[in-house]
């Protein structure tokens, strides 16, 4: 009987002091910063009207950072770079067709873009992942499968008429999620 009890107070007590090492563990590191420094780094959002206005100076080093929906993809060097910019880019053709006639996209293109760039129907992209509706964003064209919105006018679905997208001839069913690849033929139409 007094062994029985005697070990289950030794249980108790290795059980207590292993609740403790435990809720010290989770809890000290918490208090301690042991590089001296803040390890977070809170940077307000940039708006930005084009790739221009959302540089970062990193170690005395330019970098890119892309400009989407008027807000920078990155704010500080430390943030992780989704985009990053690539000089090889990725080239692909885009026409916008709406009720079989072909939209002059490049004209509400902006100069002060280096992600994206159009020059006739050739998209040059210079970072992997941009999907087709950030590409489009840069020339104030929105669309999904029920509208398409371009040149300040929206057109939706109807009897008459539907959004559609086109890859390399083939019906996609990705809208502005697709991410295009070097050499596609991309037709957006509305019709």
């Amino acid at each position: 009987m007094a062994k029985r009890k005697k070990s289950q107070r030794v249980y108790k007590i290795g059980m207590l002091v292993l609740l403790a090492l435990i809720v010290l563990g989770f809890t000290i590191p918490g208090f301690i910063d042991p590089t001296g420094e803040d390890q977070q780094v809170n940077v307000e959002p940039r708006l930005c009207q084009s790739d221009a206005d959302c540089y970062l100076l990193c170690d005395d080093v330019p970098e890119q950072v892309l400009c989407s929906q008027n807000m920078c993809v990155r704010n500080s060097c430390q943030e992780y770079d989704l985009y990053p910019y690539n000089l090889d880019a990725i080239q692909f053709s885009l026409a916008v067709f709406i009720d079989s006639d072909q939209i002059d996209i490049t004209k509400n293109m902006n100069d002060q873009d280096s992600f994206i760039t159009f020059d006739g129907t050739t998209v040059s992209v210079f970072s992997a992942g941009i999907s087709l509706g950030h590409i489009l964003e840069k020339v104030d064209v929105a669309f999904d499968s029920e509208c398409i919105f371009v040149n300040s006018e929206n057109y939706c679905r109807s009897n008459d008429a539907e959004v559609s997208l086109f890859v390399n001839n083939e019906p996609s069913f990705e809208f502005a999620s697709y991410v295009p690849e070097n050499g596609d033929v991309v037709r957006v139409v509305y019709e």
